[in-house]
């Protein structure tokens, strides 16, 4: 029987289970939160006898059980009005300086420098804006937008599916595509697969393989582009979701007979780490416009002061 009556849950408690189902891995876990694995394992042990419930299944790979999934939806929504919370009582104490919460852009290591290049420009002009950066957690790009857990967002499509952009206007979302992106989806294969072995990969050959990808607002953009892309084609993909949140994760720990994508500038930001790169043989799909294109989101009725003048110098 849950413990409720007894157990308080700290919030901070909330994020070590955000994160730790983003990674997967007690001890990446404990490193970038500052806690010993001891003391991680200890307040997850916690969090469980508060649901009455185990939330991850602990053997390798770790991962998380239904009810974790169900607690992480949850926890990300719990998480993230109170970050609502304390950004508006901010906002009411310097009611001078405008808010603005953005997606953040670990995904998007092009688009970071952007955003700093253009924060610098208003800062340069005598402008103040307070920046926070937010997950997902759990929601769609589309969803975290309409409900105002995001103020601005991001999304990545291949430049082939021209349908991408409507699908946000019908949402009452609008957009800027950045200009001078460069980035491409490369297919990354595992070497035991017979295809690994090609000299080069056509769209056809899609077709034989099976795709995983990692839950987070990057791939799952590259992905649905790249199926639509595909499905243009003529060639269906299939794709299997990965339980974990993390590329890296994805990368070194995937499945032995999946492929997955990998974007030019995960390459270039070294995100993608070189030992993975023992295991994948990289294609650039010869017959298949995989060139990714990059647009930042917003809510068309927003309104929030910090967007109306993000706009002003887009």
């Amino acid at each position: 029987m849950p413990l409720r009556g007894v157990i308080l849950i700290d919030i901070s408690i909330l994020r070590q289970f955000v994160e730790l189902a983003r990674t997967l891995n007690y001890r990446r876990t404990s490193e970038k939160l500052n806690l010993t694995q001891p003391t991680l394992s200890r307040n997850i042990s916690m969090l469980e006898k508060y649901v009455g419930a185990a939330l991850l299944v602990r053997e390798q790979p770790l991962r998380l059980t239904a009810i974790g999934s169900l607690v992480l939806t949850h926890a990300g929504t719990i998480i993230a009005e109170e970050e609502r919370m304390l950004a508006q009582a901010q906002a009411l104490a310097h009611n001078d300086t405008p808010s603005l919460s953005m997606l953040e852009t670990s995904d998007a290591p092009q688009l970071a420098a952007i955003m700093r290049e253009l924060f610098a420009r208003m800062h340069n002009d005598g402008h103040q804006i307070r920046i926070r950066m937010q997950s997902l957690y759990g929601k769609t790009l589309v969803e975290a937008l309409q409900d105002g857990s995001i103020d601005l967002g991001y999304y990545h499509y291949v430049k082939a599916d021209s349908n991408k952009a409507n699908h946000l206007l019908e949402a009452g979302l609008d957009y800027h595509q950045v200009k001078g992106y460069e980035n491409r989806l490369l297919i990354g294969i595992p070497r035991s697969n017979n295809l690994a072995s090609r000299s080069r990969l056509l769209v056809a050959d899609l077709a034989e393989l099976e795709f995983q990808v990692a839950a987070t607002a990057a791939l799952e953009h590259f992905f649905i582009s790249m199926r639509n892309a595909c499905s243009q084609a003529g060639v269906e993909l299939r794709i299997r979701l990965a339980a974990t949140t993390s590329i890296s994760d994805l990368l070194i720990n995937g499945s032995d007979d999946c492929a997955t994508c990998i974007s030019t500038s995960y390459l270039n930001a070294g995100i993608v780490p070189p030992t993975t790169l023992e295991h994948l043989a990289l294609f650039d799909v010869e017959d298949l416009d995989l060139d990714l294109c990059l647009n930042i989101v917003w809510k068309k009725d927003s309104k929030n002061p910090a967007i109306a003048l993000l706009r002003s110098y887009l």
